[in-house]
């Protein structure tokens, strides 16, 4: 008796795909823990938190200044709303009103280094806020590195129900070479997949 091995090519393709897919998946914010502080007068300097919380959770993931803004985070969005703003408009200290203030505004962060590497951080969206870009163009509203978001709400004036959403750009983090005895296996477990027909 012999035996003829054929491969049945598109499910080999199908799971070389889906293995590569699980490795390179992006990881946002979903399932991960994430730390929101309030800062001021400095980025190192917590006003209000820092709070953690596991996203999704049901509303806003944080409250600052007794719900006077909030954040919610989804997989790759942020939003800030400020339902506790004043109707008339309400203006976050700065450097033009208050004598060594550096920053004051929202810092998230990755507290166990479980996200994977922020790339990019733009605006997708803004209702009612004024002059969004700053009184003072020296210092920019939106910063970012590889774990942290800084929002900085200096001279930014918000109105009641203000929301600001940014989107938000993940890259994974490349895995290590697979050693070549993990290939080897790789090998064995795809000619297992193979149809094995017996002939006469």
């Amino acid at each position: 008796m012999r035996y003829a091995v054929s491969f049945d090519l598109k499910s080999i393709l199908a799971l070389v795909l889906a293995l590569g897919s699980a490795s390179l998946a992006q990881a946002g914010f979903l399932g991960k823990v994430t730390q929101g502080a309030q800062m001021y007068p400095s980025i190192v300097t917590s006003d209000d938190g820092p709070l953690s919380a596991s996203v999704p959770v049901a509303g806003p993931e944080f409250s600052f200044y007794g719900g006077f803004y909030t954040v919610d985070l989804a997989d790759t969005t942020v939003t800030i709303l400020t339902p506790g703003a004043d109707p008339g408009g309400s203006l976050w200290d700065g450097p033009l009103t208050t004598a060594g203030v550096t920053f004051n505004g929202l810092r998230l962060f990755d507290i166990n280094g479980t996200i994977d590497t922020i790339s990019a951080v733009s605006i997708d969206s803004i209702f009612h806020w004024n002059d969004f870009a700053g009184i003072n163009p020296a210092i920019p509203v939106i910063t970012f590195d590889a774990d942290t978001i800084w929002v900085n709400f200096m001279d930014l004036t918000a109105y009641d129900d203000s929301t600001l959403t940014l989107n938000v750009t993940f890259t994974p983090a490349a895995g290590p070479l697979p050693e070549p005895a993990t290939l080897a296996l790789l090998g064995l477990g795809l000619v297992g997949l193979g149809l094995i027909r017996r002939k006469p």
